[in-house]
C-alpha cells in the first residue's frame, strides 16, 4: 500500500468543491498524479511576471495566445512538511492535441512555504488561439520529496563507468 501524507489545502474558489469535480485527485487507483482545473486568469505584468492583485474568476473561455504565457488561477492553496514539494506538469492529451503545455516546462511550488493560488502557466505552442474553459482539466499535479542536500567539498569525485561523459555518451 502506497503511504499518504498529510497536506493542507485551503480552497480560494468555492467552485473547485461544487461545480468543478471537488478537490484534485487522482483519477484511477493506481495514478500517481491528479488533474488539476482552470478557475481564475491573472492578466501579465510588463516584466512578464503574472499581476496577483489583477486576480479574476475564469467564468467563460480564455484564447491561449502564444508566445507569451497566460496565467491560470488553479482555485487551492498548499501547505505541506519541509522537504516536500509540488510539481505542475501539462497534460499529455492537451499539449498533442491541443498545443497547450506549460510555459516553464513544469511547475515547482515549494509547499512548505508557499502559500499563494497555484498558478499554471499556459502557453500555445501553435499558431492558432486555444480556448480554455472554466473547471477544464488543464494540467497535472504530483507531489515529490526534496531532501536537504549536505554538501562535501572533496578534490576528486569517486569513479564510475559513465565518467564525464555527457550528451549522448550513453548511446
Amino acid at each position: 500500500m502506497v503511504p499518504s501524507l498529510p497536506i493542507q489545502i485551503k480552497v480560494l474558489d468555492p467552485r473547485l468543491l461544487h461545480e468543478f469535480g471537488g478537490l484534485p485527485m487522482p483519477a484511477t487507483i493506481g495514478a500517481g498524479a491528479v488533474d488539476v482545473v482552470a478557475c481564475a486568469l491573472y492578466p501579465t505584468l510588463p516584466n512578464g511576471k503574472p499581476d496577483i492583485a489583477g486576480r479574476r474568476e475564469l467564468r467563460e473561455p480564455v484564447a491561449v495566445s502564444g508566445p507569451q504565457a497566460t496565467y491560470v488561477g488553479l482555485g487551492f492553496a498548499l501547505a505541506g512538511p519541509p522537504g516536500w514539494a509540488a510539481v505542475i506538469i501539462p497534460r499529455s492529451g492537451l499539449g498533442s492535441a491541443r498545443g497547450l503545455v506549460l510555459a516553464n516546462g513544469q511547475g515547482f511550488v515549494d509547499i512548505a512555504d508557499y502559500r499563494g493560488e497555484v498558478i499554471a502557466a499556459l502557453w500555445n505552442r501553435t499558431d492558432e488561439p486555444v480556448d480554455v474553459g472554466q473547471g477544464e482539466r488543464i494540467a497535472q499535479m504530483f507531489l515529490v520529496q526534496t531532501p536537504t542536500p549536505e554538501w562535501t567539498l572533496v578534490d576528486e569525485l569517486p569513479p564510475s563507468v559513465r565518467a564525464a561523459g555527457g550528451f549522448g555518451s550513453t548511446g
